[in-house]
């Protein structure tokens, strides 16, 4: 694809891109002495979606039916019917919610998810969908680069491998940070064969941005984030349409670039410690869950409790189970989060929408988006075991994204 092009469609991935990134970031963020916060319309996820919906209504408006190409359009009622349904009895869930006041900016995250649907729907309906994914790709791209750019600039000082000095960027956590890297590197493997620059072989460049992502993950100490982009990974490069040959070449030579970093430089060798520590130690010697383990037989309790309907939404967080000192507002498991608040109901409503998914992928396999069904497997195994729902709204972003159909 032609790299330099801007139209709707790209403005709008670029948006998209910017509204996952973000979360629920206000100027603050990244303005020192901003106060922005608890001001929802200063939220940069908010600010990004209603450009995803002016661009989106202008787009509708203009009528444009001339065909661009000639891909198949992906059939998603019944798989938009049933999201539109979970999150709507999601928030309607809220009328038994023990508290109101926890409650309700849970319903503005689930309106967000309904706003971002709606968006979504309506462009993969459009011929020049695909132009929407390389936006998307190409913005994923561009902000995890500078997120793995000053991540790296702050690992450089030693480094014992404790808990304390675990990288993290702008204020986020280790597990959002080994995500958006687990997508970064993705975006380089989407943009490696189709970005085309006369004169520039860029495929170098991309190579070496995937490698700061991996160098990254493992910086975090984030196991979930290390486990989601090994799966992630081998979905990508099973799936790809490459001969065997080619994709051996590939991961022989992005491994090669990883071990040169690892044991030459000292960036490199504070991986090491790390992944020696959190990895080996931690999860392998030690059996450590986090906790995790508590908060999920808490969530199973509370759903026996309540069964048809759930505890209501932020029910788990009103319950105020602690770990070490610290309340958790979520079972760090969408699936047990989603059973314990809106009972069987809401849970059977989102076990549909995904089969309603796997049978829309089916439907559209030879020509569904490689690079975000890789990422739609990232964001389903970390949020195994970590996240609320919308901090697990990739599951619902990639599950539309795998669906748009890409030019060969």
């Amino acid at each position: 694809m032609e790299v330099f092009t801007i139209n709707c469609q790209r403005i709008i991935g670029w948006l998209l891109a910017f509204f996952f990134m973000v979360g629920k970031w206000t100027p603050s963020r990244l303005i020192a002495g901003s106060e922005s916060e608890g001001l929802f319309f200063l939220e940069l996820r908010f600010i990004s979606l209603v450009g995803i919906l002016i661009l989106t209504g202008w787009m509708e408006g203009q009528n444009q039916r001339k065909r661009v190409t000639k891909l198949p359009r992906p059939r998603i009622k019944l798989l938009s019917f049933l999201i539109y349904s979970f999150l709507v009895w999601a928030m309607f869930a809220a009328a038994w919610a023990p508290d109101i006041d926890l409650a309700l900016p849970k319903v503005f995250d689930m309106l967000l998810l309904v706003l971002v649907v709606v968006a979504l729907q309506i462009n993969l309906g459009k011929d020049n969908a695909d132009e929407l994914l390389f936006g998307f790709w190409t913005g994923m791209l561009g902000i995890g680069f500078v997120m793995a750019a000053l991540a790296l600039s702050t690992s450089g000082g030693d480094f014992l491998g404790s808990q304390e000095d675990r990288v993290t960027v702008l204020g986020g956590g280790p597990i959002i940070l080994g995500r958006s890297m687990g997508l970064t590197i993705l975006a380089a493997l989407y943009m490696q064969s189709r970005v085309k620059i006369r004169w520039v072989n860029v495929k170098p460049g991309l190579m070496f941005i995937a490698v700061m992502g991996a160098v990254v993950i493992l910086l975090t100490g984030s196991r979930g984030a290390l486990f989601a982009i090994v799966g992630a990974g081998a979905v990508y490069f099973a799936l790809e349409r490459k001969s065997w040959s080619k994709k051996v070449v590939i991961f022989v030579a992005a491994f090669a670039a990883l071990l040169v970093f690892l044991f030459t430089t000292r960036i490199g060798q504070n991986v090491q410690v790390m992944f020696k520590t959190r990895v080996i130690e931690l999860t392998f010697e030690e059996k450590y869950t986090a906790g995790r383990d508590y908060l999920w037989y808490e969530a199973l309790e509370m759903t026996k409790e309540n069964p048809l309907f759930g505890a209501g939404l932020s029910g788990f967080e009103a319950a105020e189970f602690t770990i070490r000192g610290e309340v958790l507002a979520y079972p760090h498991n969408i699936f047990l989060e989603v059973l314990c608040e809106t009972g069987m109901v809401g849970f059977l409503l989102f076990l549909s929408a995904g089969m309603a998914g796997i049978d829309a992928l089916r439907r559209n396999r030879r020509f569904i988006s490689i690079a975000s069904i890789a990422a739609l497997v990232l964001n389903l195994i970390l949020a195994q075991s970590s996240g609320q729902i919308f901090d697990s709204r990739g599951v619902i972003i990639f599950l539309y994204l795998s669906l748009i159909p890409e030019r060969k």
